[in-house]
């Protein structure tokens, strides 16, 4: 699917096409109606621009309005890119250039899922590891060793005496 689709699968057209008009030119414009929408499966965010791929990825298990406030967010990061980046500006990931399209799209410059739908995201996290002195919980999608060596702590208490030591355990 191109984006081009995924705005008419959703009837967002004419609420998408003013903001590109404003913010690119017309060869950018069909540049960025032809951009791939990829389906990121297994991962614990709800979506992702890559520059370096020219790609949109949004996660399978959203659908509807999630799905429409996840794929408008990273629209903005696609057009942030296109209109300041490739002519050569820096564009932090939610700096200022991206804030000013989100308004443009009428959205709120801010994460787009809530803590019910990032917990659907989060259903492959299988390593846990867990805080020895107030046995908070930390879930990763794939284990990392690095969290269980001497310098890592739990943040909450790493500066309790002896505190903040994780330690690990798979849950299936």
């Amino acid at each position: 699917m191109r984006i081009k689709d995924a705005l008419n699968e959703h009837q967002l057209v004419e609420r998408i096409m003013p903001v590109l008009q404003k913010n690119l030119n017309e060869n950018m414009i069909n540049r960025v109606l032809y951009i791939p929408v990829g389906e990121c499966r297994g991962v614990s965010r709800a979506g992702y621009w890559s520059p370096s791929q020219m790609r949109l990825f949004v996660n399978t298990s959203l659908h509807g309005e999630p799905w429409k406030n996840v794929f408008l967010h990273e629209l903005a990061h696609c057009i942030a890119t296109h209109k300041y980046a490739l002519c050569g500006m820096r564009v932090k990931a939610h700096g200022y250039e991206w804030r000013v399209i989100m308004m443009h799209l009428g959205l709120r410059p801010e994460r787009c899922t809530n803590a019910e739908e990032s917990a659907q995201l989060h259903v492959n996290d299988k390593h846990h590891y867990t805080c020895q002195t107030c046995n908070y919980v930390i879930k990763k999608p794939r284990r990392n060793d690095r969290l269980l060596s001497d310098l890592v702590r739990h943040k909450g208490c790493r500066y309790k005496v002896g505190g903040g030591k994780l330690t690990y355990y798979y849950a299936p």
